[in-house]
Order: C-alpha cells, then sequence, then structure tokens
C-alpha cells in the first residue's frame, strides 16, 4: 500500500517521478505512481488532472505489463469518477474473479462502485471480507468505519475509525474527521434551530469551489438532517455543476443511501439528481439500490 498520508504521498510522487525518469518503461512503477494519484484524492485533493495522469500512467503500465492488478483498479476508480459505472463495476469483478486475495482492491470497488449506486449491504459484504483479509491495513479500517457510519452505526463506525488511526491512518482527513468529530448539535433538539441557523449562514459564505467534494457531501448530510432540504439540493446541484465542468460526477456518492438521507431520498428532486450521477446504467444492470424500487424509469426509495 502506497503511503496514506498526504505528505507521505507526495513523499512518494517525488520518489517514483525519480525512478521513472531512470525507467520510463517500468510499469509497477507507473502503476505505483497512479496509485498514489488516487491516495491523493482518496484524501480530498482531487483534481481532474490528478485523474487523467492517473489514466495514462495506468494504460502505459498495462501497455508494458498487461494484467498489472493495481493499474486495473486505478482504472476502475476513474470510470467511477466519470459515472461510468458499469464499467467499474466490470473493471473491479474482473480483478477480483482473477485475485480473489486483492483485499484493497475489494475494499475499492465497495467505496467506489458499490457505495454510490446504493448497493449499501453488497458493499459491506466487500469490506468485511477485505478486512478479515487484511485487518491491520489502515485504508481498508477506515473505508469499514465510513460503511458503519452511513448504515448509522456509530459504535461500530467509532470502533473501526479509532482502529484505522492506530494503524497509522489520519485522524485529521476524510472519513476518520468527520467520525471522529461527531455531531453533536444535530443529536440535540434544543441546538438544532441554532445549528441551522449557523450553517445556512456558512453554506452561504463559502465559495463552494475552494473545498473539496467530501466536504460538500458533508454539508448536505447536515443540511437535510436539519431539514434544509432547499439547501441541501442546492449545494448537490452546485457540486454537480462543479463536477460537470471537470469531466466527472466524482469519486463516492455512498452518502446519498445512508439512513440520515431519507428526506432528500423522498424529495420529487431525487431523481433528477440521480440521473445527472448517471447511475441507472448501474441499475439497469446490477438491480436498483437497496430499499428501492425502478418502475418505468422512476425511482422510489424508503
Amino acid at each position: 500500500m502506497t503511503p496514506i498520508s498526504e505528505s507521505g504521498l507526495q513523499h512518494a510522487m517525488v520518489l517514483l517521478d525519480g525512478v521513472l525518469t531512470r525507467d520510463p518503461q517500468f510499469a509497477p512503477g507507473l502503476a505505483a505512481r497512479a496509485e498514489v494519484r488516487i491516495g491523493l484524492a482518496l484524501l480530498g485533493h482531487a483534481t481532474p488532472e490528478g485523474f487523467q495522469d492517473a489514466e495514462r500512467d495506468a494504460h502505459r503500465a498495462l501497455t508494458l505489463q498487461p494484467g498489472l492488478v493495481e493499474a486495473n483498479a486505478v482504472l476502475g476508480i476513474t470510470s467511477a469518477y466519470r459515472g461510468e459505472w458499469p464499467r467499474a463495476a466490470a473493471l473491479f469483478r474482473s480483478i477480483l474473479a482473477a485475485h480473489a486475495d486483492q483485499a484493497g482492491v475489494r475494499a475499492e470497488y465497495a467505496t467506489f462502485v458499490l457505495q454510490s449506486a446504493g448497493h449499501s449491504a453488497q458493499a459491506l459484504d466487500e469490506l468485511v471480507q477485505a478486512y478479515r483479509d487484511d485487518p491491520s491495513n489502515p485504508s481498508i479500517l477506515a473505508l469499514l468505519a465510513a460503511e458503519e457510519s452511513l448504515l448509522n452505526r456509530p459504535e461500530e463506525a467509532r470502533k473501526f475509525a479509532d482502529l484505522a488511526s492506530d494503524s497509522g491512518y489520519p485522524s485529521t482527513t476524510p472519513p476518520l474527521l468527520q467520525i471522529l468529530s461527531g455531531t453533536a448539535a444535530l443529536a440535540k433538539p434544543s441546538r438544532r434551530a441554532a445549528a441551522r441557523r449557523a450553517l445556512l449562514a456558512l453554506v452561504n459564505e463559502l465559495d463552494l469551489q475552494k473545498l473539496d467534494i467530501g466536504t460538500h457531501q458533508q454539508f448536505i448530510c447536515w443540511l437535510v438532517q436539519l431539514g434544509a432540504l432547499e439547501s441541501a439540493y442546492s449545494v448537490a446541484n452546485a457540486t454537480l455543476d462543479q463536477l460537470a465542468r471537470e469531466g466527472g460526477v466524482g469519486n463516492t456518492w455512498g452518502i446519498l443511501w445512508s439512513p440520515q438521507m431519507r428526506a432528500f431520498r423522498l424529495d420529487s428532486r431525487f431523481g433528477s439528481l440521480v440521473n445527472r450521477l448517471r447511475l441507472r446504467d448501474d441499475w439497469d444492470r446490477n438491480g436498483p439500490p437497496d430499499r428501492c424500487t425502478l418502475r418505468k424509469g422512476e425511482i422510489t426509495c424508503a
């Protein structure tokens, strides 16, 4: 696994650039550099150029060494970023069919594809299997913590978040930052009105384009929990406007399917939002999200 802190990833990038300057045909080095670029995206430093450069490295690596697992996994993640969900799923399934012991790839499949498409139960199964295969991997622990949080199981989320932090995953970066900090104001009815006013004022003042997509999504979730659906949809569509200009739909949208987001899913605007995320291609092939039905092209969710 590549280093999981921003400084570690940047250091790895410098080292890999040096290696590839000496040997531009070193396929594992190209795949590793592609992974580092994706790692920076996972920590909230995603850029269109980063995804394009990761794809370029991955394709070069596969030209030199066909079937290289790390390179194919990177292409799975970048496909998900662009909303090419069936292609992303096919790439990950192909890897796991040939290499069932790839715990990191299994966790990426769960996080980048299954969670985003609303297949939460399968995502949890894949993450649990990844954890069993590699129980000390801090990135897998962090992703499992995030899934438990999405499923509204705070005690389990906190347990895995603590394990991830103890194993070296930075507690000041997503998803551990949100899990370990908690949202006490949301849990106390007496504070909800004040919290709503403060959050709306903050959202109105901030330049969302300067924030990473994970922060956008956290704002959406908080707004929904505080009953500010209009603002939640405004932030969601502004986020997708920004991503569309960059050629994508984002990394992970598992937050849409959490129990806390039920009011958001029940809103009449939800169907238009998932159309923008291009998720119907996945659902046509793999069935609707958990606790949802598709009838005549319209989605209805609990």
